[in-house]
Order: C-alpha cells, then sequence, then structure tokens
C-alpha cells in the first residue's frame, strides 16, 4: 500500500516530495501561489527569531544563581559545628541554608516564568499566521480550485517512511512512536469523486475505488496541533490526546482510508478524530 502524502526515502533518504501526483487534478494558480509562500514564509521567519529574554529577567536569573552558588559554596566549607558551642554560627548557617534555598526558589519561578512568556509569544506568532493577507490568500486559492462553502477540513497525516519487506516502516524521528504532521485539507464530494483541497493542488478520488477505512490501534504522535480547540478540550476531549514535554500531541489509534488505483492501492492516512468528518461526508 502506497501512503497518499507520504514521503517515501527507501531509495533516496533525502526526498522531501509528497506521494499523490497520480491524483492531481489541478495546480493553483502560479502567480497567486508565489504570492501566497511568500506571506507564508515572512510570518515563519518571524516565528524563527530567537526568543529574547526580557533583560531585567535576565539580571535577576543571575543574581539569584550567583547568589545560590556563593552561599553554597560557603556552607561546603564552614559545615555544621559538631560540637554546637556556638549557636549564633549555628543560626548563621541556618540562614544561609534559607538563603540558598530562596535563591533556588527564585531562579525556578523565573525559569518557568520565562517558558510561559516564550511559549506565550509562540502562540501570538502562531495567530500571526491567521493574519489578514495570508487568510486572503488563501481563500482566493481555495476558491480558483473549485472549492464549495460546505467543503470540511480535515487533517490528512504526512510522515516520512521506507518499504522494508513489502511493509511500510514510519520514520519516528527519534521518537518511541511514529511521528505524523497532519496536512490541513478540505474534503468534498460530488456524485462520481471525492476530493482533498490544500494550497498546494487539487486531488480527486473515485468514490468507487475506496476499498475501507480501518482503524490502526497503535500509540503515534502528531508533530503540532492543527486546530483552533485544544487536543484536552471540547469534541477532542474524548479522544485523551495529550501534550507531551516537547509540544508534540501523543495519539492512541489512526485510521487508514484505502483506495484502488490503476490496480495500486493507496492508504489515506487520517488522524482518530477525524473519522467523524469522513462519516458526515458520507463517502462511502
Amino acid at each position: 500500500m502506497k501512503p497518499f502524502y507520504g514521503i517515501d526515502n527507501t531509495i533516496n533518504n533525502d526526498n522531501e516530495k509528497e506521494n499523490g501526483d497520480e491524483f492531481l487534478i489541478q495546480k493553483p494558480d502560479e502567480k497567486l501561489y508565489k504570492e501566497y509562500d511568500n506571506a507564508v514564509n515572512g510570518v515563519l521567519a518571524k516565528i524563527g527569531k530567537k526568543f529574547r529574554l526580557p533583560f531585567i529577567l535576565k539580571i535577576f536569573q543571575y543574581l539569584f544563581c550567583c547568589a545560590g552558588f556563593i552561599f553554597l559554596s560557603v556552607l561546603a566549607e564552614i559545615g555544621f559545628s559538631s560540637e554546637a558551642k556556638n549557636q549564633v554560627f549555628n543560626t548563621i548557617v541556618m540562614q544561609m541554608i534559607c538563603v540558598v534555598i530562596i535563591c533556588t526558589a527564585g531562579f525556578l519561578i523565573l525559569h518557568f516564568a520565562v517558558k510561559k512568556l516564550k511559549k506565550k509569544e509562540e502562540e501570538n506568532d502562531a495567530q500571526d499566521m491567521q493574519s489578514r493577507k495570508v487568510r486572503s490568500l488563501l481563500q482566493q486559492i481555495l476558491n480558483d480550485l473549485g472549492v464549495p462553502s460546505y467543503a470540511c477540513e480535515i487533517d490528512v497525516l504526512s510522515f516520512n517512511y521506507e518499504v522494508q519487506k513489502d511493509e511500510i516502516k514510519i520514520d519516528k524521528c527519534g521518537m518511541s512512536v511514529p511521528l505524523f504532521n497532519p496536512m490541513s485539507f478540505n474534503i468534498f464530494k460530488d456524485e462520481e469523486n471525492f476530493y482533498l483541497v490544500c494550497d498546494s493542488g487539487k486531488y480527486a478520488f473515485k468514490l468507487s475505488s475506496i476499498k475501507n477505512l480501518h482503524r490502526i490501534e497503535n500509540k503515534n504522535a502528531l508533530f503540532f496541533w492543527n486546530k483552533s480547540t485544544p487536543c484536552n478540550e471540547g469534541d477532542y476531549k474524548k479522544y485523551k490526546m495529550r501534550e507531551d514535554e516537547m509540544g508534540n500531541i501523543r495519539c492512541k489509534a489512526y485510521y487508514i482510508l484505502e483506495i484502488e488505483k490503476d490496480g495500486e492501492t493507496w492508504g489515506i492516512y487520517l488522524p482518530e478524530y477525524e473519522k467523524e468528518t469522513i462519516e458526515k461526508i458520507k463517502i462511502f
């Protein structure tokens, strides 16, 4: 089975081209797409800029770290009075321990505050991806590709893979589970075909070519979250997805929609939460 929008690295490990040109029936206007691509790349460049820690927070982090280190070094040198003859001395030592604890706590608080600020900045930059210009250009592309107003948005899973002994081995990218990229498409149908449309083109699949939709009970991860509602809220809460420490979305299963074309079986890989979208479109 050949994965639609998968990236085959069996022969060429540097390949970055997605499968699926066999189904491509229309590309976007070249000039319009170039303008859209430039707008998106401009936003991505902004997101990619290094996060800069506010200067005042840098100072406090440095002070807390140095103070804690100095007091800890002093403690290591003088230790406690074994004979406990000098109560004042032991009191000073205890006060120094408290200072070390306070410095450590202050450093950790600032550390997590910085992480929160960084995440907020990234979220604000991500919102820029939905800027008026980008959204307007994308909508023009979708209109040119014939996407109707009743089309539904759907995530299609893209991934790197190799074929080993006639089996698809999905690249885990150093993780313990397969790692997918959820690519946003619009899906709709007519009497003969159902269509998947994204900014790069319009793909047509004959309704009569659909063979099966089967569930794969295999833990996996999404490289990023592609929806406006958080993965653990609303309609997605029942799927028990969670965000891990790397920002990937951990999932429990996925689906494969099998299609046949010219005697070859293709698979459209879908996140578990998109089964409802397939059912809503009623493509089979």
